[in-house]
C-alpha cells in the first residue's frame, strides 16, 4: 500500500515545481514589466489564467504543457481550486417557441375577444 501511495504521489504534478520550471524566468524578474507578478495573479480567477494558458497571450508557453499541469499551475497561481470558481448554472430551463405556442397564444386572444 505504501508503495502504491507513494507511486500516485510522485505522479501528482506539483504547482510550485511547474511554476519554478516554466513560469518564474520570466513572471519573477523584476525588470520584465510585461508578465503579472505571482501576487497580482492571486487575485485572478485561476479560469482566467487557465484561459490564458490555453488560448490567450500565454498560449505558447501553456502548450509545453500538459492539460492536468496547466490546471495545477492555475490554482496553484490563484490559490484557488479551479471548481470553486466557475459560474453556477442557471436550473431554469428557457422555454423555446414554437409555431404551436404562437398558434395557442392567437387562439386565447380570440376567445378573450369574444
Amino acid at each position: 500500500m505504501l508503495f502504491c501511495a507513494l507511486s500516485v504521489a510522485a505522479q501528482t504534478p506539483d504547482g510550485a515545481a511547474i511554476y519554478q520550471q516554466q513560469c518564474a524566468k520570466c513572471h519573477d524578474d523584476p525588470k520584465e514589466k510585461r508578465t503579472p507578478k505571482p501576487a497580482a495573479m492571486k487575485q485572478m480567477p485561476p479560469e482566467y489564467i487557465l484561459r490564458t494558458l490555453e488560448s490567450g497571450v500565454m498560449m505558447t508557453q501553456g502548450w509545453q504543457l500538459k492539460p492536468a499541469e496547466r490546471r495545477i499551475v492555475s490554482e496553484f497561481l490563484s490559490g484557488k481550486p479551479l471548481s470553486q470558481t466557475a459560474p453556477a448554472r442557471s436550473k431554469r430551463k428557457k422555454r423555446a417557441k414554437t409555431s404551436s405556442s404562437k398558434s395557442l397564444t392567437a387562439d386565447r386572444r380570440s376567445k378573450l375577444l369574444l
